[in-house]
Order: C-alpha cells, then structure tokens, then sequence
C-alpha cells in the first residue's frame, strides 16, 4: 500500500547494518609516501530473495583480497585482524593456506575459522546447511600474510586478485541495500468492436524502489531486469520514465548509475500486451511474471560493516605501508531477486 512505500520503503527497517565503514570514508591511506605494492580489498556479495515486500532469504558473503599495483611486485609480510565493532557478525572464516594464516599467538575471538588452499570464490552457502559445510576447527583473532615475489599478468579484467580469506557473516545482519516493490495488476485495453467486452490482457508493472538511507554515498550502479507475465510479451507504450530503460530480447533493462537515498522511492511504470493475433483475455488464468532479477555495486563500505586494521606482522617488523597503500571496501549483488505475486 502507499502508506507502507512511502514509509516503510525508505524510512524503515533500512538504517541497521550498512553504514559502520561508511562513516569513516571509501579508502583507508596507509602511505603517505610511494605507494605500496597491493592495495587491500574487502568485498561482500548480497544474495536475498523476496516474495513481493516479504524477505524469504539472505546471506552475505565476503573475502578479503590483495590486489597487485605493478606487473611485479616484492615479498610482502604482514597482518590484518577484524574491527572487533563488527567482528561479532563473523559467522566463520575460511583462510587461503598459500598466502595467509591465523596467527596462534593472537588472543582468540571466538570466531570459527578454517585453513583451505582452494580459490575462494564468492558463493553462497549451501542450501538448508546452516553453514555446516565450513570447517570449524579453532578461531583467530589476528591472520599473518605472506606473499612472496610475483609477476602479475595483466588479462582483459586486470590483473587477478590473491584471495586471502573468505568469511559468512551471522544470518542475524540483514541490511537491505536495496529494496524493491513491483505490483502487478491486470486489465485490458479499450474494446475494438464497439462493446464494453474489452480488449486483450495488459498487465500493468507498478515499481517503486529506493537505495537505503544508511548508504551515503548511495549505490554506484544499478540493473533491473524485468519479465513480464507469460504470454503478455510485449512493451505496449513508453516506460515511465524511460530515461536508461531499453527493452531487448523481451526483458525491460532499466539501469541507474549512481542510485541516491532519497525521500521518496523511485517508481517505474509499464505496460505489457500479448502478441499480435494472441487473444488472451483478462478474464484468462493469471499467469506468474518471473522473478525480477537486480543488480548493483557500491564502493566505500561493505554490506555488514565489517572491516579490518592493516598492521605490523610482528612487532620491530616492517610497517604496514610497505604493504598495503589503501583498503578499498565493496559490496555487490550475489543472487538477488524480487518474486512478485500473480497478474
């Protein structure tokens, strides 16, 4: 209802969890000289399914990675441990053996974690698991990095990142980064025989979405990827707005860069008939329109908050800068998805 979108949508439920590092700024400088070989990534990935309003699942994931500045780069030694303001969230942490590891004689902070020398790709956990797929064997409060010298090849995406260590954040942080409403109605266009019959089915998409307040910096880039209702495949008329909205392939791409909280959430209509010669009717059987699928990135902060202190190895050891020149924070989509209700 329109009490709940202009409340409910952008007012509320949306300030916990997000902000933490975004307060403080996108990047960390930890040199104020020449730069540093790596800079330090932390990347979250949102996965969420809704059933209309309704949350049905969430779960983040996130790795941490270091992220070579030159074709070649020295050895590098040095430690990070998690800001204990969200280390709390830390469900379990799964470090790459190849170039990190927990450091023994840190005090523990009670957080799961385990050694694996497989690339750690950013995946959901298995389904209906609870996270028991991840090894528990001990906890960290501090991990060790050590990266001998490299040559990094530069491919089309860049050159590739050095996975350091993947971790699930509790099921109890669910911020919402992004929150969407379509509402799916059916009626018919006007009748071309003269009587008040009504012509063919059109549904209606009615979308309203918005950024969370608690994102400062908003988000940097957003994709809508809309399907409409089965047999009702065709845009009839403009999208409103139709400013980044192309339709293509059947499927509405609508695409914000960047999306900024606002007072009042965004809203989107459209409208979609069957094909010429189709003679489906509204009064025909609703059918379900397919999961709207979205898409977005954000810099400056990770979903949950979570973050990391960049320090010395040892103590008399090198200093961080001679490592690490910034710490860099995204989050972005996993599998993200909106199911809307019959038309």
């Amino acid at each position: 209802n329109t009490s709940y979108v202009s409340g409910g949508l952008v007012a509320g439920g949306l300030s916990g969890g997000i902000g933490g590092s975004v307060a403080l700024g996108a990047i960390m400088r930890l040199n104020a000289g020449p730069a540093a070989p790596f800079n330090l990534m932390l990347v979250e990935s949102v996965h969420a399914t809704f059933k209309g309003a309704a949350l049905v699942s969430y779960s983040i994931q996130g790795e941490i990675r270091l992220l070579p500045l030159g074709p070649s780069t020295p050895a590098v030694d040095f430690a990070f441990r998690f800001d204990m303001a969200k280390a709390g969230l830390i469900r379990s942490a799964i470090a790459n053996a190849k170039f990190c590891a927990a450091d023994t004689n840190a005090a523990d902070t009670g957080i799961p974690t385990s050694l694996s020398t497989n690339y750690l790709q950013m995946e959901p956990a298995s389904p209906g698991d609870g996270g028991k797929s991840l090894a528990r064997t001990g906890a960290a409060a501090r991990y060790r990095v050590r990266v001998p010298v490299m040559e990094h090849t530069a491919g089309e995406g860049g050159r590739s990142p050095l996975p350091l260590l993947r971790y699930t954040v509790s099921t109890s942080c669910r911020p919402i980064p992004l929150r969407l409403l379509p509402a799916w109605s059916r009626t018919h266009a006007p009748s071309t025989d003269g009587t008040d019959k009504g012509g063919p089915a059109v549904a209606k998409l009615d979308l309203r979405f918005a950024a969370s307040p608690a994102l400062i910096d908003g988000i940097s880039h957003v994709q809508l990827f809309i399907t409409p209702p089965e047999g009702l495949t065709e845009l009839s008329g403009p999208v409103r707005p139709s400013e980044n909205a192309v339709w293509s392939n059947k499927i509405l791409e609508v695409t914000r860069s960047p999306l900024q909280p606002a007072s009042e959430p965004l809203r989107l209509v459209a409208h979609f008939t069957a094909p010429v010669g189709d003679n489906l009717r509204v009064s025909s059987k609703p059918q379900p329109a397919a999961p709207l699928v979205v898409k977005f990135a954000a810099a400056g902060s990770t979903a949950s908050g979570v973050d990391v202190l960049v320090e010395s190895s040892e103590e008399g050891g090198a200093p961080p800068s001679q490592s690490v020149s910034r710490v860099l924070r995204r989050f972005l989509s996993g599998a993200y998805e909106v199911h809307p209700n019959f038309v």
